[in-house]
């Protein structure tokens, strides 16, 4: 390597860390479905999970935005949360598994917190990121055109479930997280100003 470069890993914004969110007393599993802010408008998507996931095995996080209302999603059981917005380093901290679009935000934030992912990728970089996540041993990509409830829980259960992709996502997460992030980016510029 360089003595110009060098490789800190993720920097997580220090005020998006510090947001909380208390997981449920029960100790169920937390799932977590967020399409991020700009690929959100996924009321089809949303109806599945609550289909797949309605024997409350798990305790869903619906991050819904803008474009769709929870009212569109009708009455739901009290192991569904549905937030415009949900503190999603927080909510991940406490994850088993994340239904995402697999952007790069995403992807780096379910690293660092060792979160198995069933990648849903809409767009642009998404398709390479559910790729990458998919040969890392991390998650799965579903292809949205085969999104069901069916299609839905078996993803869950298998990145849930398979002690590789648990393992392979730990490993992972220890190695990111050795790198530093925040404050060894910081020296790093100082070194370099110096």
């Amino acid at each position: 390597m360089s003595a110009k470069v060098r490789f800190v890993g993720p920097c997580l914004d220090p005020e998006r860390l510090a947001e909380t969110w208390t997981p449920p007393a029960d100790g169920k599993p937390v799932l977590l479905v967020s399409f991020g802010t700009a690929y959100n408008d996924q009321l089809e998507v949303y109806r599945a999970c609550l289909e797949a996931f309605a024997d409350g095995s798990r305790h869903v996080v619906l991050a819904i935005g803008k474009h769709v209302s929870a009212e569109d999603l009708g009455p739901l059981p009290e192991f569904v949360e549905v937030h415009e917005r949900v503190p999603q380093l927080a909510v991940l901290a406490a994850a088993s598994a994340f239904i995402t679009h697999a952007g790069m935000g995403g992807c780096t934030e379910s690293l660092w917190y060792g979160v198995p992912t069933v990648a849903i990728p809409q767009a642009v970089d998404q398709f390479g990121n559910a790729a990458q996540l998919e040969s890392l041993g991390v998650g799965t990509h579903l292809p949205a055109e085969e999104v069901t409830a069916e299609t839905l829980r078996a993803a869950v259960d298998k990145v849930t479930g398979d002690p590789a992709i648990t393992g392979r996502s730990t490993q992972l997460r220890k190695e990111i997280r050795a790198h530093g992030g925040v404050g060894p980016a910081a020296d790093a510029v100082e070194t370099f100003l110096s």
